[in-house]
C-alpha cells in the first residue's frame, strides 16, 4: 500500500500491476520526473504530478493514483535506482547521454522489475510505449537495458564500497544523511529510521470537533468501512489502520469533519495549550492545520492571529480554515521576524529541512545539505528571538521544526536561554539529543520510533 496525496487528498492506494492502465500510468510518470530532473529537483514534486496528470487529460482516480505511487516510490529510491541503472549502461555519462523521457522512464522500469518485483512484463511495456513515443532502435536499447537490470546483483555491486556509500545506495538516502544520523544515533536505529522513511507513512487524522463529536465519527467509520486506532495520548485522534472507502472519499473529509494531521503536529498544539479568551500567535501558520487545532482548544474564544510571509500561502490557508469552520482566526501576511505586538501565547513551527519527513516528502531528502541546514537556522533563530519578544510577561512560546537536525533543534533553544527558561511540555515523546543544554526538557518524535514524522518541540517562557 503507497499513501499519497490525491488532489490535496490524502489516499491510500495500490500501485497498479498487470492492467492497462500502467502504461498511461508509467507514461505519465515518466514525464512527472523528467520535469522535475529538468527543475534540478527545485520545483515541487505534487504541483509537477498535478500539471503532467491535468495535461494528459487522466480523469479515473486508480490511474492518477498510481501515476502518484509510481513517481513517489522511484523518489524514494533514486540512490539505489540510479545506481543500478548506471553500471548497467556503463557509467553516469552514459545514463545522462540518454534521452531524458528515456532515462526516467527506465527509473519507473527499475522501480518495478528491480524493487518492486512486478510480476507484469515490463519489458515489453516500455518497449511499446518507447516505440510510439521516440523510435524503433531506442525502445530495443531500453528493453536491453531493463533485461539487464534484471539479472543485476546489487549485493554483488556493493561489496567493494564503504560502510557509508553501501548503506546510502541501499537505504537511499544521501550519504551527507547517512552519516549524520549514524552519528547522532546507532547506527541500526539509524538503518531503522532509513527503512522507516522507504516505507508507506502512517496516517494519522482528527476528528475536527468543532463541526462532529467523536462518537458520530466512529458511528460513520463503522458504517463505511473505516477501520481505526484511537490515540492513548490525545483525544480525537486515530490512526488509520484499514479502509474500504479511502477517507478523502468520504464526506465527512470534504467538509472537513475530519482533518488529516500528523500525530506530532498534533502533540505541537497540545504543547502550547490553547486557551479560550487568550490572544494566539500562530507565527509560521500555512497551511493551517494547527491553527485550526488551536482555534478548536480554544473553543473559538479569543484572538487567535495566524501568519504567514507568503500571500498565496495565506490564501489557500483562509480557504481551508473556512472550510473547518474557524471562527476566531485573523490572517496576517507578515514576515514574523519582525512583528509587533503582545500576546499570550506564541507558537513557532518554523520553516526547516523537513528532515524528518522524507517519508512522505521523499523529493526533501535530495536537496538536504550543510548550506540548507545554516540558511534555516538563521531565519529558526530570528523567528524564535522575536516570539519571545512579542509574548507577555509569564507568556508561553512553543518553537518546532519537523526536523531531525540539532542544528534546527537544541541548537537553537540552546541560544536563546539566557533569554528564556524552559517548561517541560505535557506531551509525549522523547528527549532530546545529548550533550545539549535543553536535551532534558524538550521532546523528540522519530519515524522510526513513534510512527509520526520527526519531530522536535520545545516549550519556553521569556525569562
Amino acid at each position: 500500500m503507497i499513501v499519497c496525496w490525491l488532489d490535496g487528498k490524502l489516499a491510500s492506494i495500490v500501485v497498479l500491476r498487470g492492467v492497462a492502465e500502467v502504461t498511461v500510468s508509467r507514461e505519465a510518470a515518466a514525464e512527472v520526473l523528467r520535469r522535475f530532473e529538468e527543475s534540478k529537483m527545485k520545483q515541487s514534486l505534487r504541483s509537477l504530478i498535478y500539471g503532467v496528470i491535468e495535461e494528459f487529460d487522466i480523469s479515473d482516480v486508480k490511474v492518477r493514483t498510481s501515476v502518484f505511487g509510481l513517481v513517489v516510490e522511484t523518489v524514494k529510491r533514486m540512490n539505489t535506482v540510479n545506481f543500478i541503472l548506471q553500471r548497467v549502461v556503463g557509467g553516469k555519462e552514459k545514463f545522462r547521454s540518454l534521452d531524458p523521457f528515456v532515462r526516467n522512464l527506465l527509473r519507473v522500469a527499475t522501480l518495478e522489475v528491480k524493487i518492486n518485483q512486478s510480476p507484469v512484463d515490463v519489458e515489453r511495456k516500455v518497449y511499446g510505449l518507447l516505440l510510439r513515443k521516440v523510435g524503433r532502435d531506442e525502445a530495443a536499447e531500453a528493453r536491453r537495458i531493463l533485461r539487464r537490470v534484471k539479472t543485476f546483483s546489487l549485493e554483488e555491486a556493493l561489496k567493494r564500497r564503504s560502510k557509508l556509500e553501501k548503506y546510502s545506495i541501499l537505504y537511499s538516502h544521501p550519504s551527507f544523511f547517512v552519516k549524520r544520523v549514524m552519528d547522532l544515533l546507532s547506527e541500526e536505529e539509524a538503518l531503522d529510521l532509513m527503512r522507516t522513511n522507504l516505507s508507506s507513512k502512517v496516517v494519522w487524522f482528527r476528528v475536527n470537533r468543532v463541526k462532529m463529536s467523536v462518537d458520530d465519527a466512529l458511528a460513520a467509520f463503522e458504517k463505511d468501512g473505516v477501520h481505526v486506532e484511537k490515540d492513548k495520548d490525545f483525544p480525537a485522534l486515530f490512526r488509520l489502520v484499514d479502509a474500504e472507502i479511502p477517507l478523502p472519499l468520504t464526506p465527512y473529509f470534504d467538509d472537513r469533519r475530519i482533518i488529516i494531521q500528523d500525530k506530532a503536529s498534533v502533540a505541537t498544539v497540545y504543547a502550547l495549550d490553547p486557551r479560550p479568551g487568550e490572544r494566539v500567535l500562530d507565527a509560521c501558520a500555512a497551511p493551517g492545520m494547527k491553527t485550526a487545532l488551536i482555534s478548536e482548544l480554544m473553543e473559538g474564544e479569543g484572538d487567535l492571529v495566524a501568519v504567514d510571509v507568503s500571500a498565496e500561502r495565506a490564501r489557500r490557508m483562509e480557504r481551508i480554515l473556512d472550510l473547518s469552520g474557524v471562527s476566531n482566526v485573523k490572517i496576517l501576511v507578515a514576515d514574523s521576524r519582525t512583528l509587533k505586538g503582545e500576546y499570550d501565547k506564541v507558537l513557532v513551527d518554523a520553516p526547516c529541512t523537513s528532515s524528518g519527513t522524507f517519508a512522505s516528502s521523499p523529493e526533501a531528502k535530495w536537496k538536504v545539505n550543510e548550506k540548507q541546514i545554516r540558511s534555516y537556522t538563521l531565519i529558526q533563530k530570528a523567528l524564535l528571538e522575536n516570539a519571545l519578544r512579542l509574548v507577555r510577561e509569564g507568556g508561553v512560546v512553543v518553537y518546532s521544526v519537523c526536523s531531525v537536525f540539532p542544528e534546527e533543534g537544541e541548537e537553537i533553544v540552546d541560544s536563546v536561554l539566557g533569554k528564556a527558561e524552559l517548561i517541560e511540555p505535557n506531551i509525549p515523546g522523547e528527549k532530546g539529543y545529548d550533550g545539549f543544554e535543553c536535551s532534558s526538557r524538550i521532546k523528540r518524535f522519530f519515524p522510526h520510533r513513534h510512527q509520526t514524522n520527526g519531530f522536535f518541540i520545545a516549550k519556553l517562557t521569556p525569562a
